[in-house]
């Protein structure tokens, strides 16, 4: 097995985000909406931004606590990943700032978490 380049891992991930931000961009056209059937999915209004959209989206609270906990995840495996495998200089400020943003996005979905299930209350 060979050992993966830096080209070789930006490319990957310079792929992979892009991918990931149309996929966000296509799916913020679709809204979802509650009929009488079910819900429904229907294209965004021409003069809707995302921001709107994303204030209508519904979903349980218990999701927020998901995100927490996949954030503190990244960040307690980006974290880790410098003394085990003891990685070059460069690599070990992207890990150092990849687990420092993982554990501010995870306080933040916490709270967010929080805040959404004490006004269901």
């Amino acid at each position: 097995m060979g050992v993966l380049t830096h080209i070789e891992v930006t490319q990957g991930l310079l792929g992979g985000g892009t991918l990931g931000l149309f996929a966000a961009r296509v799916r913020l056209r679709y809204l979802a909406e509650q009929t009488d059937t079910g819900i429904t999915r229907r294209r965004a209004r021409t003069g809707e931004s995302a921001a709107e959209a994303l204030n209508e989206l519904e979903y349980p609270a218990v999701y927020d606590r998901y995100l927490a906990y996949g954030c503190l995840c990244v960040a307690v495996g980006a974290l880790a990943a410098v003394p085990l495998f003891d990685p070059g200089a460069r690599a070990t400020i992207y890990l150092l700032t990849t687990s420092i943003v993982g554990f501010v996005s995870a306080g933040a979905a916490y709270g967010l978490a929080s805040l959404r299930s004490g006004m269901e209350e």
